[in-house]
């Protein structure tokens, strides 16, 4: 697919992550994209699109689909194009987006990855269907080859901003055709993404609640007496609330599920 001429979802997440330099001699006819024909894990991502929609539609019978057209977005150099489009049941509108990854990996990660990809999305379909008209993006995650996950995800009007703002600045330099530097570290995706709704619960950072770090820190040292880690495990429960999809510091994270059980982990013990 020639990809001069425009940016895509797949770019916005080159720039968020810093990677100006070498997405500039692309965009700007010096050197050729890299070939991912070849690319195992991407063609099977690519084969593996039309199965991730069947299941999602097998999971979500309540939504209706677009015919497929519908489903490319443009906003001046802005080009998106979903994976799946939908009506929700207040007749609004929402996305899908598909992925296929490893069977190691976690969704929190595909979420900070591809986030500016999804937002970036999200503002292309806010800009057809005006902004309170869309609900959000459902991202779609095949796992190896024995596990499918799938999340809401909430539009971002500053997550978007910035995005939209980035963009614009890296295309200034390609209609320019000025030599911008890479800007690897200077975005944040994984503080950036705790306050998107994602299954319509937020995250929060407890890194500066001394009674939350009091209790985790408790709740560590205590893990071997039964009694004593039970009680604090049920008090350092009432500390995420009902809005909060997880609250955590450097030391423990408190995480709910899509049923509402929440899941205490120690950091160190897991990559999630």
């Amino acid at each position: 697919m020639e990809r001069k001429g425009f940016l895509g979802g797949s770019d916005a997440v080159r720039i968020m992550n810093g990677d100006w330099h070498q997405l500039w001699l692309e965009k700007t006819g010096r050197v050729e994209p890299e070939d991912l024909s070849d690319n195992f894990a991407v063609q099977m991502g690519v084969m593996s699109e039309p199965f991730n929609l069947q299941w999602f539609y097998k999971n979500y019978t309540m939504l209706s689909a677009f015919d497929s057209k519908f489903c490319e977005f443009i906003s001046g150099f802005f080009r998106g194009h979903v994976d799946g489009l939908i009506h929700t049941d207040d007749n609004n509108y929402a996305g899908i987006e598909c992925k296929h990854t490893h069977q190691f990996n976690t969704m929190n990660k595909q979420l900070v990855r591809y986030m500016p990809q999804l937002q970036f999305y999200l503002y292309l379909m806010g800009e057809r269907y005006t902004h309170s008209r869309v609900d959000g993006m459902y991202f779609s995650n095949i796992f190896g080859n024995n596990r499918w996950e799938c999340v809401h995800v909430a539009p971002d009007y500053e997550y978007q901003k910035e995005v939209i703002t980035e963009c614009s600045k890296f295309w200034q330099f390609v209609t320019e055709d000025k030599e911008p530097e890479d800007r690897e570290g200077q975005f944040e995706p994984e503080k950036k993404i705790d306050a998107i709704a994602i299954d319509k619960l937020v995250a929060k950072d407890m890194n500066g609640n001394n009674y939350f770090s009091e209790l985790s820190a408790k709740y560590i040292k205590q893990e071997s007496s039964a009694k004593e880690f039970e009680e604090t495990k049920k008090e350092i429960k009432t500390l995420i609330g009902e809005q909060e999809r997880e609250v955590y510091n450097d030391k423990i994270s408190l995480k709910k599920d899509k049923r509402g059980a929440i899941r205490i982990t120690i950091k160190g013990e897991s990559d999630e």
